[in-house]
């Protein structure tokens, strides 16, 4: 009876630092699966900004330089003569 109130004793003692341990490694873990998350996150916000500048590039510039195109076709000049100001978050044409 007393080697196993020694041995219970001995496993109720180490079991203290056990749990930190368990607890330390869980820690870690948190902190590895966050900055998984933010790279992840920053990769993505990459992956759509390429995306959008892909659209751009396909769909608003041909656009734009058909726009061109049909100003100096017909003549149009008030565009070229415009002064543009920009300050404060806005512009003056």
């Amino acid at each position: 009876m007393n080697h196993m109130r020694t041995l219970l004793e001995i496993l109720y003692f180490l079991s203290g630092p056990l749990v930190a341990l368990f607890v330390f490694l869980g820690l870690r873990q948190l902190k590895i699966s966050k900055d998984s998350m933010r790279l992840s996150a920053k990769r993505e916000s990459f992956r759509l900004a390429a995306e959008r500048c892909t659209h751009y590039a396909e769909h608003i510039i041909p656009v734009i330089n058909e726009y061109d195109r049909l100003l100096k076709e017909k003549g149009c000049e008030f565009m070229t003569k415009a002064d543009i100001e920009v300050s404060n978050n806005d512009f003056k044409v």
